[in-house]
């Protein structure tokens, strides 16, 4: 009776596989396998936008924080300016101003605000509170990246012309039109 029963068992452990429809070539098993593939090939894509955020982060969104400090703390000397701890980008202490710090140049729903950010500033504007966009255009000279700063006060009447929407492409404030002084940071 042992010996049968062992039959039985060996028979059971190994023949699951088979029953189930995962041997060699079988479509379960292939299509297993192409959906283990396509993971692999997703976590690889995922990696590569991870270090391309971290790239654009150490090579132009920090720098650009950096220069903006310096250019808000060289106009106002008297105030302590703070770099990103949130939302918006900048707090001005001494009298409550807030700057948001935006490319001049790259994909529109970077160049112009949130949805999130219009709704915090138009909070913000109703409480009188001044609100700027800093924007900035990055170039180089002599082999080195240099800043330019220019800044757009927000209004109840104009904020809508700086945020980014879908559906208002066309009410968009044209950013070429913007000057840049001479000098950079």
């Amino acid at each position: 009776m042992t010996d049968d029963h062992t039959f039985l068992l060996y028979d059971s452990i190994y023949d699951v596989g088979h029953k189930k429809g995962f041997g060699k070539g079988s479509k379960r098993r292939s299509a297993a396998a192409k959906k283990a593939g396509r993971t692999r090939k997703r976590n690889a894509a995922k990696k590569t936008s991870q270090k391309a955020g971290k790239d654009a982060h150490r090579k132009t969104i920090g720098p650009s924080h950096r220069k903006c400090q310096e250019f808000l703390q060289e106009k106002r000397p008297s105030m302590i300016v703070t770099p990103p701890t949130g939302r918006p980008d900048f707090v001005v202490h001494k009298k409550a101003e807030y700057y948001e710090l935006k490319p001049v140049t790259g994909a529109d729903d970077r160049k112009y605000l949130s949805e999130p950010q219009k709704d915090a500033v138009k909070k913000l504007l109703n409480f009188k509170t001044p609100v700027y966009i800093v924007y900035y255009k990055k170039s180089r000279e002599d082999g080195k990246d240099i800043f330019r700063f220019s800044e757009v006060r927000l209004s109840k009447r104009n904020v809508a012309m700086y945020c980014y929407s879908k559906k208002n492409k066309k009410k968009l404030k044209d950013l070429s039109k913007i000057k840049f002084p001479e000098k950079s940071y």
